[in-house]
Order: structure tokens, then sequence, then C-alpha cells
């Protein structure tokens, strides 16, 4: 099974007076949600150890397949939106230069999942 971004991630509930509205046309009393994590990258010393593919962003490129064809796990996309330093598959725009880090261990290390 793939590691999730979220496996260290605390769940929270939320009651806050400020969304009581919201519950009430909702009908609960509170929401249950992540903790904003705190994102972690490789530093420019961790990137002298990492081996990673450099590529073109081109028209069809998705990055669950890019994780697919380099994981063997289209659920491992985050892996290399983050290495990246980019959010969302949105943040990629035809022509950009990427990095897909080889090593899937070594960078959830880096990653500190």
């Amino acid at each position: 099974m793939a590691l999730s971004r979220y496996s260290r991630t605390k769940i929270i509930i939320n009651d806050s007076e400020m969304y009581d509205d919201t519950f009430e046309n909702k009908g609960v009393r509170s929401i249950r949600q992540y903790e904003t994590s705190v994102v972690y990258f490789p530093t420019d010393e961790d990137m002298l150890q990492v081996k990673y593919d450099t590529r073109r962003w081109k028209l069809g490129d998705k990055l669950y397949k890019i994780a697919h064809e380099v994981y063997g796990d289209s659920r491992y996309w985050w892996v290399i939106a983050q290495f990246n330093q980019r959010p969302t598959p949105s943040h990629f725009k035809l022509g950009d230069i990427y990095y897909v880090p080889l090593s899937l261990n070594q960078i959830l290390d880096y990653f500190r999942i």
C-alpha cells in the first residue's frame, strides 16, 4: 500500500465557534480535519545525494502516470510534485523543466514521511 503524505498528520476536531453557522447548516457539532502539515523539502546538500531524472513537461503528461512509470504506483504522484515544490499537477506547465527522484525510499526519508 502506498504511503500517504498524510500518514503522520494528526487529525483534529474543529469545533470553533467561527463555524457555528456552517455546523448548524450541516447538522453537526464539529468536523474532523487534518492538522496543517509542515512541509519539508530536500536541502541543497540532500539534493547532491539524490539521483533524479530531468524532464520537460509535455502535452499529455500526468503526475500519476509518471509515478506509475517510475515507482510502479500512481499514488506516489505527490512525491514528484513535492520534490519540485509544486503542490498540485496544475502547477506544471507545458515546457517546464521538472525532476523525478529515482529512489522513492530515499526521497520519502528527506520529506520525513
